[in-house]
């Protein structure tokens, strides 16, 4: 599954980083790359993501809203 932002800027001064909850409140736990898009294997259940985004000149962040992904694994 991949994890993608709309609008992202391909300009430098921004970072991206992906995080993951069980929760919809937390607490966010970052993984993987600096990229607005992410491949992802979403565990067994409920997981939530959602994108910390940082101007690096001001070091402001903003967040996306969570998502919610239910995901079954299916025994091979």
């Amino acid at each position: 599954m991949t994890l993608s932002l709309q609008n992202q800027l391909s300009s430098g001064g921004i970072s991206y980083e992906w995080q993951s909850s069980s929760s919809i409140s937390g607490p966010w736990t970052s993984f993987g790359g600096t990229s607005y898009n992410e491949v992802v294997t979403p565990p067994s259940g409920v997981t939530y993501y959602r994108a910390a985004v940082t101007c690096v000149v001001s070091g402001g962040v903003g967040t996306s809203n969570p998502v919610s992904v239910n995901a079954t694994v299916i025994p091979t």
